[in-house]
């Protein structure tokens, strides 16, 4: 029983920074019609909706390794560091609270408490979105210093990894035949 009042009081603090968090963003899903209340948050829990990976939580690339891959001159690649390094900035917090719901989650999981799991599901989602919103508008700035070949190669890539980290969520596909290989 104590076990599970722990796990009600930390998903409620979760709930508080999460929803202080992204009031704390402007532009990034805080401030008039930003992430919302606990109202808005229940009324868009879709339990079908894949939840987001941890790559994702991650942000977008370090920019070693953009400017590297996307072969920016001298000018593109020190705009782009200042765009990651305020985006960032900007979504910190947001993204440490959507960090340990995922961990709470795979925790719960791991412990086998799925009902502890799924009080962190809307959490995540809560969180996700407004992390996906602040990503789009990222992308959207690469577009004032990139060429559109470099954008169209970048989002190429990114399609990519998604698709992988998504593949690599599905069960593999087991037989019932006796003579199938594993």
């Amino acid at each position: 029983m104590r076990f599970h009042r722990l796990w009600q009081t930390g998903a409620a603090g979760i709930l508080m920074v999460a929803g202080t968090a992204a009031a704390q963003v402007p532009g990034y899903g805080g401030g008039m019609g930003g992430a919302g209340g606990a109202g808005s948050y229940r009324r868009s829990v879709d339990p079908t909706r894949k939840l987001p990976t941890a790559n994702q939580l991650e942000g977008p690339p370090i920019p070693d390794f953009f400017i590297d891959r996307f072969a920016l001159d001298s000018v593109q690649a020190e705009k782009y560091r200042v765009l990651y390094d305020s985006f960032m900035d900007a979504t910190v917090a947001i993204r440490d609270s959507a960090k340990a719901a995922r961990s709470a989650i795979d925790g719960a999981r791991q412990a086998g408490d799925q009902l502890s799991a799924r009080v962190y599901v809307p959490v995540l989602q809560l969180l996700g979105d407004s992390l996906a919103k602040a990503d789009d508008r990222f992308d959207n700035h690469l577009k004032s210093f990139l060429s559109s070949s470099q954008v169209k190669s970048y989002k190429k890539w990114r399609d990519e990894e998604r698709r992988r980290e998504h593949a690599d969520d599905k069960p593999e596909p087991t037989s019932s035949d006796p003579n199938t290989q594993p």
